[in-house]
């Protein structure tokens, strides 16, 4: 993730955190004890940058030409150096919402709830913020709560609110990211998003209002024994069997069927051709067959090292969550598409079906 972290033009890494610097040593560290507004911790962080829309044109051979209906997301320069810096494209009813409008947005909340970390990502496309609210336990585990919010300015991305527990011992803050979110929303980009503020600072009240029950849930968690039937139908759920693609039902339907030695007499050039897709679309389906099975091997394991680590809560459906946050958080190398797909893509989604599986055992 650390080069996903936007560096601005002297030099600075946008991203501050409370008390610990995140894994990649980059930005600003203040005191735990330092009382910081949302929208101080964002200028602290690099993160008040401007964006600006910019209507696009089409211009023709002929030199005519004529507006279009899409607009240009564009980062203003910060120095008298800097260059205007394109984040992304969107229809002209995409409405930009400041960083440090959301900022505002959350500041009598962040009265409650202390700033935790402050950050760009991508060039500035993604802006984040997370609160820590109060923590409880499970089973003995201190488990904090963070709401996160994220802003986009690459046109494709909604403004996300969502709460998440994590596990403090394992610093998941950013890196868990949407990925366990117990209550989430997203506010389009549209002409209402400012009317639509009221609804997502309303949505946070109630947050606070549902974090007793959220913590029995994952009590409830930590009491459920699970056999090992139950971790296998879990980890298959969280880790589901591939789909067959469309290529591969084509080609398989078309060399099963009898006209294929039709097909060879008539051509055999394109008999060729299709037997080498479906030999291509087998193995290439085969090796995720082989990645999936690997993942639950590897989720499996880390279930089993928890069991042992943590005998308070060894067997049960909690310890099987945490072995598959745990496994999608460190494997492979941390980096740019690693830290999108634990915050927002697959690897979110893989967390997200797991909680679900686990839960469906209570």
């Amino acid at each position: 993730m650390a080069d996903a972290i936007a560096i601005n033009e002297l030099g600075q890494a946008r991203f501050v955190a409370r008390r610990e610097p995140g894994w990649h040593q980059l930005g600003t560290v203040f005191d735990g004890d330092l009382v910081l507004t949302p929208e101080q911790a964002t200028i602290m962080a690099h993160a008040d940058y401007y964006v600006r829309k910019i209507p696009m044109t089409l211009t023709f051979p002929d030199g005519t030409s004529q507006p279009t209906s899409q607009v240009a997301l564009v980062k203003e320069p910060e120095t008298n150096t800097e260059a205007w810096k394109v984040l992304g494209y969107a229809s002209t009813e995409f409405e930009v919402v400041q960083n440090m409008e959301v900022a505002a947005m959350l500041g009598e909340l962040g009265k409650q709830w202390p700033v935790e970390t402050v950050g760009a990502l991508h060039d500035g496309a993604s802006y984040f913020v997370t609160l820590k609210s109060e923590s409880g336990s499970v089973a003995g585990e201190e488990i904090a709560q963070y709401l996160l919010v994220s802003n986009n300015h690459d046109g494709k991305k909604a403004l996300h609110v969502a709460l998440t527990p994590v596990r403090v011992v394992c610093q998941n803050t950013l890196q868990t990211g949407l990925a366990s979110a117990v209550l989430s929303a997203a506010l389009p980009h549209r002409s209402d998003i400012r009317a639509q503020a009221q609804f997502s600072i309303d949505l946070i009240a109630s947050v606070r209002r549902q974090q007793a029950q959220m913590l029995e849930q994952f009590n409830a968690l930590a009491l459920a024994r699970v056999t090992d039937e139950q971790v296998k139908e879990i980890l298959a759920q969280t880790y589901p069997e591939p789909r067959t693609t469309r290529r591969q039902l084509v080609s398989s339907f078309v060399v099963n069927d009898k006209s294929m030695i039709g097909l060879v007499n008539d051509n055999k050039p394109l008999a060729a051709r299709v037997m080498a897709d479906f030999a291509k679309s087998g193995t290439e389906y085969e090796a995720k067959v082989a990645r999936t099975q690997k993942l639950r091997e590897m989720a499996n394991e880390r279930t089993q090292l928890v069991n042992v680590t943590a005998p308070k809560i060894a067997g049960t459906a909690w310890a099987v969550y945490q072995g598959v946050t745990e496994t999608e958080n460190y494997r492979g190398d941390l980096n740019k598409r690693t830290a999108t797909s634990i915050m927002f893509g697959e690897r979110a989604q893989t967390m997200a079906r797991a909680y679900k599986a686990c839960v469906a055992v209570l």
